[in-house]
């Protein structure tokens, strides 16, 4: 019997807890665009894109796509297309 009421306490109470209790602001948001291409924007607003692909493997190219930093995992077209996108200070 003891179980059982222990049990029914516990469920009692993180059903009064407040379903948001303490949650944290998001830090960004991160999209996916197809292959290992992914784009994380900042709090801040900072764009960083992440291996950018090139036509021809099944994903569409974004159009007048922006961001601030690109990093290239390594030398493979499908990884380092820097080519379309604008913004970027350092190629």
């Amino acid at each position: 019997m003891r179980p059982l009421l222990l049990r029914a306490l516990l469920l009692a109470i993180l059903l009064a807890l407040p379903a948001h209790a303490h949650a944290a602001p998001p830090a960004g948001k991160l999209t996916w665009y197809g292959q290992a291409c992914f784009l994380l924007e900042t709090a801040a607003g900072t764009r960083i894109l992440m291996d950018p692909f090139a036509k021809g493997i099944g994903y569409e190219i974004p159009q007048g796509f922006k961001a601030d930093i690109v990093t290239i995992s390594h030398e493979h077209p499908d990884h380092n297309n820097v080519a379309f996108v604008s913004g970027v200070a350092n190629r």
